[in-house]
């Protein structure tokens, strides 16, 4: 998954939709009546029962709606953020000797390649490498339980 272009559509999305969020927070009507409207019941008006209908009220739920999207986007982004910098971030290796060698990171092929941009191992090569390491993990564990003294159910058994 390309994350610079998805990050960047939704960047984009981000402005548009924090711009409207402004906009509409801007065009609803201040409500002044404050503790006096909920006691005195002055807020009780032929609009009041309309209130559905009204320009307010739609600028309320489109404000909602905007503050969602924003809030949304805005976690996509970052975890897009830390996707694009863990795929780019240099990894060390360490030759035979045991001494660091170069710097290295993942191209788009999942390939390792060095600063200049010349292929350190190809993508199969990395694939098989992981499988080694993963079936000498398996080993290893196999061979930790092989020296276990039997429990008293496999003694019995026998």
């Amino acid at each position: 998954m390309n994350w610079e272009i998805i990050n960047t559509i939704v960047g984009v999305i981000q402005i548009i939709v924090s711009l409207v969020l402004i906009a509409s927070v801007l065009m609803q009507s201040a409500k002044k009546e404050g503790m006096a409207g909920i006691v005195g019941g002055a807020s009780e008006t032929f609009f009041g029962k309309n209130k559905g209908r009204t320009l307010d009220s739609k600028f309320a739920v489109i404000t909602t709606v905007c503050a969602i999207v924003f809030l949304i986007s805005s976690l996509f982004l970052s975890y897009g953020m830390v996707a694009i910098d863990k795929a780019n971030a240099p990894q060390e290796v360490v030759t035979e000797d045991g001494s660091n060698g170069v710097q290295v990171s993942m191209d788009d092929e999942g390939n390792l390649v060095d600063a200049e941009g010349n292929i350190v191992m190809t993508a199969e090569e990395v694939a098989q490498q992981q499988a080694d390491e993963e079936t000498a993990a398996e080993g290893e564990a196999d061979s930790a339980t092989e020296g276990e003294p039997e429990t008293q159910e496999e003694t019995s058994a026998e």
